[in-house]
């Protein structure tokens, strides 16, 4: 009972219709498919077993033409008529959700880019950057971690020695000044090689996401393809 009152709560009349709904569509095909081939086959033997053999099998065409049709009114018609019910109870709920800005909740996502960025780094790109490294011949990824802390400690004595009027108009303090140093660290160009260590592909990645650049380009910059997580910003968690 405990594990039905979960399933409940995320699954309700109109998610079962459609589920029906859509299995039923897509065994329409099948089914009609099957139907076809019955009434043309028994309209064909009968036209056969007339003009060659003489014999009647009496087939009626009309019948052989109408199983099909009646197939195809049971499933394709019920299967989009239990969807239309589906759409019809969820729109409602579509548009209260819609109202509320849930639909636009991909900006959460985009606010973890960084942490996502370091998982697909331990989980995929670094796998991918030592498949590069054969190929092109090894770099020098040992420096890129030491030169990342080179370039982010010169930022932050930049950022902290600026003028206090100016600081107080960019609303920075000592709270928020890491956070403004690694926004001018991403801001900058980027280059395929870069990314051979996690510092380096975690800002040239974290660069190009923020352009609006084609998909070849991005990848021909950086690197790495990054279409798939895209991708995945591109649409709400719902």
């Amino acid at each position: 009972m405990i594990h039905l009152r979960e399933y409940r709560r995320v699954i309700g009349a109109g998610q079962v219709l459609y589920l029906v709904g859509r299995r039923l569509k897509r065994q329409g095909v099948r089914y009609t498919t099957v139907a076809a081939v019955i009434g043309v086959g028994a309209v064909l033997t009968d036209v056969a077993g007339n003009r060659i053999f003489g014999y009647d099998l009496r087939v009626n065409k009309l019948d052989a033409a109408m199983l099909p049709a009646v197939v195809a009114l049971l499933t394709f018609g019920l299967g989009h008529t239990l969807i239309a019910l589906s759409n019809l109870f969820s729109s409602e709920r579509i548009l209260m959700a819609d109202a509320n800005g849930l639909n636009l909740m991909e900006d959460r996502k985009k606010a973890d880019m960084r942490w996502h960025l370091q998982v697909l780094w331990e989980r995929v790109f670094q796998y991918e950057a030592r498949l590069r490294e054969e190929v092109e011949g090894p770099g020098d990824p040992a420096t890129e971690p030491a030169e990342a802390c080179c370039d982010r400690g010169h930022i932050r004595r930049m950022v902290d020695g600026m003028d206090p009027a100016c600081r107080h108009r960019l609303g920075l303090d000592d709270q928020n000044a890491e956070a403004f140093v690694e926004y001018i660290e991403a801001f900058r160009p980027v280059r395929a090689r870069q990314g051979r260590a996690q510092e380096g592909f975690c800002a040239s990645a974290g660069y190009a996401l923020a352009q609006s650049l084609p998909q070849k380009v991005e990848c021909s910059w950086i690197g790495f393809d990054l279409s798939l997580l895209e991708d995945w910003y591109d649409g709400a968690f719902f």
